[in-house]
């Protein structure tokens, strides 16, 4: 079959004749060199002036071509682009409904929710300088014009913003992140996307970190003005706010931005993040809770909560359920205690030393997580807060120690808690805690409807590190061993106990989930074998839960784990269907 050719233009046919052989032009110069020829002038300016206008002739014809094949090469480039969208006109989820799409759209249109551990790490201060305002449903609708038309016709999809600047490292000359270089046009843009998720709950992430100020006390009145200039237009919708998170230094929560009618309905959750080099000052702690602040969270409906501190705050006391706050003393205590249906507690930064004025009761809690840091005299922290709580509803207790050696187990407050509270303790985590074998017997025996219990330590426990039978690892998995006698163990709900009690071991009956980690130790295998024993007495005794996820986890640094044998153990994770892992 022949081709037939494409039809091209007059001036692009194959007609141009050069007035010269280029090659013998050549040849006759350089002869000319090699012998003692001289032209005249007359003949010089005749030559070249003949060679320039056959040179411009040759750039006329290379120009007339090269636009040719720019034609066809854009011709070209149009068939290639349509022979790879076509196939996209088959797709399967063109047949797909534009109600199945906006679906599948929904779970695209929204940041994924963090716990607030999350959120703090998500807010830390950034390593580069970061400006950027963005919706996550974005994505999705630049991806194509159907899809984009899909995306605008569901107002939710675009009521999720972040907002997101930071300038750590500009700190002597006023910050500059693109972003601000064209605040006038950011702002319209904001007004645009507020302006399509017309009357949708608002859910706003906003973190605006300004350089960290110089010895001076340098101020950024550039950045200032920028980020108030946003507030204040967010601030306009404030009877859609759902879900906040306000990363922002202290000195904006002091500023007049809220009119004295601005009311907010659907407030829910509300997060309040300071800079990681505010947040162990107290004086600057304190300062941010002023009275626009207490009005911006006093009539709101918010469940979950958190702050730097709550002291001197008129809070929701009603609607709270979930509160989060870096430090708690007495004051603090007090307040939360009229909140009737409070049911999780977070301290991310517990400090010892405060004289706390009574015990003070949260009984719908039954959720409370406490994280301790380094006193700043790097003295050794006391959990005793326990010794000011009761806690009749607490069913997980969550305790981590940033640095190993620094907190201290305070087990006689945690008797007393437990006695006086009369709760069920069912998930316990503890972290970096300084305590014994001995502490961790009380703590089983005084939670015998324990499911979930989880110990990360790193100390020698009390015991000697050199031998193998008093490694903790084989101490606590021979104490949980179900005896053959079992039925005559104690019960401490049938026992009149006292702080200083000497309990033997009681073994929790529910207990599902052991996860043990202590890197002071190496694996041998005769932690190996009391692990298989401990596992074996519980899968063959039908009063006691068989547990679904078992692990010990040591160092390696002085042993090799290959000759270790772990065939029992296998075998006894898949007779269960269970998750068993010796590390």
């Amino acid at each position: 079959m022949a081709i037939e050719a494409i039809p091209l233009c007059s001036q692009c046919n194959h007609s141009f004749l050069p007035k010269f052989h280029c090659g013998d032009l050549l040849s006759d110069v350089l002869e000319q060199l090699q012998s003692f020829y001289w032209p005249t002038r007359n003949d010089g300016y005749a030559d070249t002036d003949g060679l320039q206008d056959e040179i411009n002739r040759f750039d006329s014809e290379i120009n007339q071509i090269r636009q040719s094949l720019s034609a066809l090469e854009d011709a070209r480039n149009a068939l290639v682009r349509v022979k790879e969208c076509r196939p996209a006109l088959y797709s399967p989820i063109r047949k797909l409904p534009i109600e199945i799409l906006q679906h599948t759209f929904s779970f695209c249109a929204h940041t994924p929710e963090l716990d607030e551990h999350e959120i703090l790490e998500r807010h830390c201060r950034q390593r580069k300088q970061v400006a950027f305002v963005t919706l996550p449903i974005l994505n999705v609708a630049q991806s194509c014009s159907f899809w984009r038309k899909v995306c605008l016709s569901r107002a939710d999809f675009w009521a999720d913003m972040t907002f997101f600047f930071d300038t750590l490292y500009d700190t002597y000359v006023d910050p500059r992140p693109h972003t601000l270089t064209r605040a006038p046009s950011l702002l319209p843009l904001v007004n645009q996307y507020l302006m399509r998720s017309k009357s949708s709950p608002l859910t706003i992430n906003f973190h605006a970190f300004a350089p960290i100020a110089d010895d001076s006390g340098g101020h950024f009145p550039k950045f200032d003005r920028f980020v108030r200039e946003l507030l204040i237009v967010l601030l306009e919708e404030a009877g859609r706010w759902q879900s906040v998170v306000f990363a922002l230094d202290c000195g904006f929560f002091r500023l007049d931005l809220i009119d004295q009618y601005t009311i907010f309905p659907l407030l829910e959750h509300l997060s309040i993040i300071l800079p990681e080099e505010q947040r162990h000052n107290d004086l600057l702690m304190e300062s941010w809770s002023g009275p626009e602040f207490t009005q911006w969270v006093s009539g709101a409906p918010i469940s979950r909560l958190m702050i730097p501190w709550c002291r001197g705050l008129d809070l929701p006391l009603h609607s709270l359920t979930s509160v989060t706050i870096h430090h708690l003393e007495d004051s603090s205590a007090h307040i939360l205690e009229g909140c009737p249906s409070l049911q999780q507690l977070r301290i991310l930064s517990y400090r010892t030393r405060d004289n706390w004025s009574a015990i003070r009761q949260f009984l719908s809690l039954s959720h409370l997580e406490i994280w301790l840091s380094p006193e700043p005299e790097f003295y050794p922290n006391v959990l005793d807060v326990f010794d000011h709580m009761t806690l009749p509803s607490l069913s997980t207790l969550i305790v981590k120690s940033e640095y190993d050696g620094w907190t201290e187990w305070d087990g006689s407050g945690f008797t007393l808690m437990v006695l006086r509270s009369k709760c069920r303790l069912e998930t316990l985590s503890f972290t970096r805690i300084d305590m014994t074998i001995d502490d961790v017997g009380k703590i089983l025996s005084l939670t015998p409807h324990l499911t979930h219990f989880t110990l990360h330590l790193n100390s020698t426990m009390g015991a000697d590190e050199v031998e193998d039978a008093d490694c903790p690892f084989v101490t606590i998995l021979k104490n949980l061993c179900v005896k053959q006698d079992h039925h005559d163990e104690p019960n401490p709900d049938d026992v009149s106990l006292t702080p200083s009690s000497s309990l033997p071991w009681t073994i929790p009956k529910y207990l599902i989930h052991v996860d043990i980690i202590n890197l002071n130790y190496s694996m041998v295998q005769s932690i190996i074998d009391a692990a298989c024993d401990m596992l074996k007495s519980r899968f063959d005794n039908s009063d006691y839960s068989t547990l679904e996820y078992f692990r010990l986890h040591g160092t390696q640094w002085d042993s090799d784990m290959t000759h270790l044998d772990k065939t029992l153990l296998y075998q006894l994770a898949s007779d269960s269907g269970s998750q068993y892992s010796i590390l």
